[in-house]
């Protein structure tokens, strides 16, 4: 066998080393777990995931935070944020450590008063961060700093309206907020008024605009609450709370058409 038989064999053995090594890594993830910390709950649950096995092993907590309920992680996997306060009335910033995963606390900034922020939100250029606000039935719109820490609010919107259910949809309730693949679309589903509000992102201001179709109605007293894409980017889907149904629709450059509500209960 020559040198250059040896050698190549040598680097195919290499290659193929270095890609079971990368398979065996692929199979662990980091879950990241918000809470209400009424006792026994104490704050972040961080634990490591063997996607072949199922099994979960804690890795550690972030305690001495007030409620850090729903989060969000930039997509750069270095940042994330929490909502938190006894009324949802604050965000935190973390930074995420590596190889360890656990988080540094970096700051925190309030929110309005009565806000009840309720979901959460980076955009993808990890630039701006967004939350829906229940409580008050607003958006709130926070730039996100270099270091990952957040500034003070740029955008407060108010939302209006109700729908038919007096106990319920007396005034808006906005329940999460939603970005587009392409970063341009902000869809925020409010269960007060049963519309899906739909905003462009300004990306250099961090200004939410209304878009051409500013809103998408759903069936009156459903509740719409949280929303997602379909990975082809050609469908969306949101849940209603109220009327537990689940709408599909096409979507295409900020436009939403409803084409199917099925029941998420049996008959």
């Amino acid at each position: 066998m020559t040198m250059l038989s040896k050698y190549i064999m040598n680097s195919a053995l290499i290659v193929l080393l270095c890609t079971i090594s990368l398979l065996i890594s692929a199979q662990n993830y980091y879950l990241y777990i918000g809470t209400y910390t009424r006792a026994p709950d104490e704050g972040i649950y961080i634990y490591e995931f063997n996607s072949k096995t199922g099994d979960l092993t804690p890795v550690s907590i972030a305690k001495g935070f007030t409620n850090p309920s729903f989060l969000s992680i930039s997509n750069d996997h270095r940042f994330l944020y929490a909502l938190g306060g006894a009324k949802g009335d604050s965000v935190r910033a973390f930074a995420i450590e590596h190889p360890s995963h656990t988080l540094r606390f970096l700051n925190g900034q309030s929110l309005l008063p009565g806000s009840g922020a309720a979901h959460l939100e980076v955009d993808k250029t990890g630039k701006w961060l967004i939350t829906g606000n229940y409580g008050s039935g607003g958006i709130t719109v926070l730039p996100v700093l270099k270091d990952g820490s957040i500034g003070a609010a740029v955008q407060n919107i108010q939302l209006t309206g109700k729908s038919i259910d007096p106990g319920r949809q007396e005034k808006p309730h906005v329940h999460s907020i939603n970005i587009s693949a392409d970063n341009k679309y902000v869809f925020v589903p409010d269960l007060g008024t049963d519309k899906i509000m739909t905003y462009i992102l300004n990306q250099q201001t961090g200004h939410l605009i209304a878009a051409k179709q500013p809103f998408t109605s759903v069936t009156a007293g459903s509740g719409p609450r949280h929303f997602t894409f379909h990975p082809n980017g050609k469908f969306a889907y949101v849940i209603q709370e109220m009327y537990s149904t689940i709408t599909a629709f096409n979507y295409k450059k900020g436009t939403l058409t409803a084409f199917q509500t099925v029941q998420t209960l049996p008959a």
